[in-house]
Formats: structure tokens, sequence, C-alpha cells
């Protein structure tokens, strides 16, 4: 049925479709900044400061994501250095009954976070990324103290002590840019001496600390 339709939905509309190019400049300032230029036709001053701003904004993004790939393919086959990232997926949906009705079915799934830390080293499987499933029941605030743990956990379990580690993720001041994020590196280097080195880099806008 569906291959019919697409068929025929083709064949009558072929010279309506239009398929966006891959592109990366969908962040919230991105667009704000395109609207502001959109705007700001007859306010030439306005829309030559906003294209301006975003100029700057996608070469800092573009120099953060040269960055990263340069990390990601050569640093992270170095001996002594891990190059890692994490961030929160979107929620999982998932049954909470084997047997239901159908509209009970629907209306009522269970809730499944999922916080995922990639191992960005690239092996003959790709890269290795450890997930942390947090069921609804035990629902966790998405925070700096949740971070913490988490993280703390994967690197006793993965990460050899001596370690250079090489940290991305992005600048949410909730979860990751905040005090409490680096100065738990802080005392991973400085008072407990676990790890040689730390680097954390926030994604979009590449600030390094």
């Amino acid at each position: 049925m569906w291959g019919k339709f697409h068929e025929y939905w083709t064949s009558q509309f072929k010279f309506f479709i239009k398929r966006l190019n891959k592109k990366t400049d969908f962040c919230e300032l991105c667009c704000s900044l395109k609207q502001t230029i959109k705007d700001n036709q007859v306010d030439k001053e306005k829309k030559e400061q906003a294209t301006n701003d975003l100029e700057v904004h996608l070469n800092l993004a573009k120099e953060a994501r040269q960055s990263y790939s340069q990390n990601r393919i050569h640093t992270a086959k170095e001996d002594g250095k891990s190059v890692l990232s994490w961030d929160y997926a979107e929620n999982i949906m998932l049954p909470i009954l084997e047997e239901t009705p159908s509209t009970f079915f629907f209306k009522t799934r269970r809730k499944i976070e999922l916080f995922g830390i990639v191992n960005e080293e690239i092996t003959s499987e790709g890269s290795i990324q450890t997930n942390f499933v947090i069921d609804e029941c035990f629902k966790i605030k998405k925070d700096a103290n949740s971070i913490i743990s988490m993280l703390d956990f994967y690197l006793k379990e993965k990460i050899v002590p001596g370690t250079s580690l090489i940290l991305y993720t992005d600048n949410c001041p909730g979860q990751n840019k905040n005090y409490f994020v680096l100065g738990y590196l802080i005392y991973l280097v400085k008072i407990k001496k676990r790890y040689k080195e730390v680097e954390l880099y926030f994604m979009i806008v590449g600030h390094k600390i």
C-alpha cells in the first residue's frame, strides 16, 4: 500500500519536492540571527551587525568542529590520552505492560532517560558508547550532581589512572558549564592526582577551559 502511494505521490508532485542539504547551523543563536537579518531588510545597520555576528559565531563553531575532529581522529589514538564526550539523549518511550488495552497502551508509556558517554577512539567497531539507562521510577535531576556521579563512575570503571583527558560536552550551564563540574575535574587532577591533566571543551562556540 505504501509503495503504491509513494510511487503515485512522487510521480505527481516530484517537481515540488525539495531535499534539505546537510547543514550544521541550526542552533538557537544561528536561527535568531538569521531571523534578525530577515526582519531588518530596511534597517541596514541592524542587518549588517547581525550578519557580522552570525559570521563570527559560525567561524567559532567551525574551529570547534575542527578541533574536535583533530582530537577524535589523531589524539584519541595516542597512548596515555583519552577523548570523551557526553550528553543526554531524547527520552525513550516504552510500553509499560505487555498486555494492555489498545488505548491504554498508547496513552501511558514508560519514560526512559538515556545518558551516554562516548570514548572517541575509533576502533574496528567504531567509537564505543556507554549508556546510563534511567527508568522513570528512578528519575533524577539533569543537573551537575547527576553529571558528576555518572562521569565519576565511568572514569573509575573505564579510564586508566594517569591518563590525560580531553572532554567534550555542550555548554548547558545547569549540567556542564558550572563551578561544580569544573571543581570536580580540578579535584581529580590536583588533589586525587588520578589523571595527569584535563582539557574541557564546550561545543558550539569552542571555548576551552
